[in-house]
């Protein structure tokens, strides 16, 4: 879990320090790291076409996508499940560039 739910049993009451996917991954193996939404809402498809090419390019691919507190929270709810904007084609598009193994984190 991250933010206020999140915390160090080592150091009670502070929460955990957070690392970003990309950290996260580079410490383990060489990552090549392209954005294919400009944010959460992804309002176009600009950036997918090159994260695919980036993802062409590479033995495995992460995608991390889903949303955040801008999208939902508590009095801010949404009609459907659906991820937010071009999200869905993002993950179709990066899935479908014959790169094996495809790991997507929602």
């Amino acid at each position: 879990m991250i933010g206020n739910y999140a915390f160090d049993p080592n150091r009670p009451g502070f929460p955990c320090p957070y690392v970003s996917p990309v950290s996260g991954l580079s410490s383990y193996a060489k990552v090549r790291y392209s954005p294919g939404c400009a944010g959460v809402r992804c309002p176009d498809k600009n950036m997918i076409a090159h994260a695919r090419k980036t993802a062409r390019a590479t033995d495995a691919t992460v995608i991390v996508a889903g949303i955040d507190v801008s999208v939902e929270t508590e009095g801010l709810d949404r009609n459907d499940l659906l991820l937010p904007g071009y999200q869905t084609e993002l993950i179709f598009a990066i899935s479908s560039s014959n790169v094996p193994p495809s790991m997507n984190r929602i």
